[in-house]
C-alpha cells in the first residue's frame, strides 16, 4: 500500500485511486486519512495566518498588509486588512509589524510604515490612518508633516 499523495485524502479503507480532495480549511501535505484530518504536520486544520483552499497541499499565507488569527480559512478574502494605523509588512501574520512612521499615514491594508506620505496642508503623526488638516491660522507647503507644531502660520492679510 501507498501513502495518500499530497492534496488529497484516503478516507476509505481498500481506496485504489485516491481522488477525494484534501477539505477547504485543511492542508494535507500526505497521508491524509480524514475529511477532517488531525495528523499534526502531515495534514491538519490550517494554521493562522495561512489559507487553504480544497486541495491544499501546503497552507499559503494570507499576503502582505493583512493578518490573520482564525484556524482554518479556505479563502484568501478571510484574511483580514492590516489594522488602520498600523503595518504588516510579511505574508502570513497573525498581528500587525508595527505602528505608521510619523509623517505618513496607513490606512486599513498597509504593509510599510511609510505607506502613504501626508500630503501638503496636513500632518501625520505615529499611528495615523489619514491625515489630519493643519489648524485653522496655519498652512503647509510641504509634505510628510509629523504634528501640527510644524504648520506655519499664515501670512497677516492671508487665510
Amino acid at each position: 500500500c501507498l501513502s495518500c499523495p499530497g492534496g488529497l485524502v484516503c478516507p476509505v479503507p481498500g481506496t485504489s485511486y485516491p481522488d477525494v480532495l484534501c477539505p477547504a480549511g485543511f492542508f494535507c501535505r500526505r497521508s491524509g486519512n480524514s475529511t477532517a484530518p488531525n495528523q499534526g504536520s502531515d495534514a491538519n486544520t490550517c494554521p493562522a495566518g495561512f489559507v487553504c483552499p480544497e486541495g491544499t497541499q501546503e497552507p499559503e499565507p494570507c499576503p502582505a498588509g493583512s493578518i490573520s488569527t482564525s484556524l482554518g480559512l479556505s479563502n484568501g478574502s478571510q484574511c483580514e486588512p492590516c489594522p488602520a494605523g498600523r503595518f504588516c509588512a510579511a505574508p502570513g501574520q497573525v498581528n500587525y509589524t508595527g505602528d505608521c512612521q510619523a509623517g505618513y499615514y496607513c490606512p486599513a491594508g498597509s504593509s510599510v510604515p511609510t505607506q502613504i506620505p501626508c500630503p501638503v496642508g496636513s500632518y501625520c503623526r505615529e499611528v495615523s490612518d489619514s491625515p489630519a488638516p493643519c489648524p485653522v491660522g496655519t498652512f503647509s507647503s510641504a509634505v510628510n508633516l509629523r504634528s501640527s507644531d510644524q504648520c506655519s502660520p499664515c501670512t497677516a492679510g492671508m487665510f
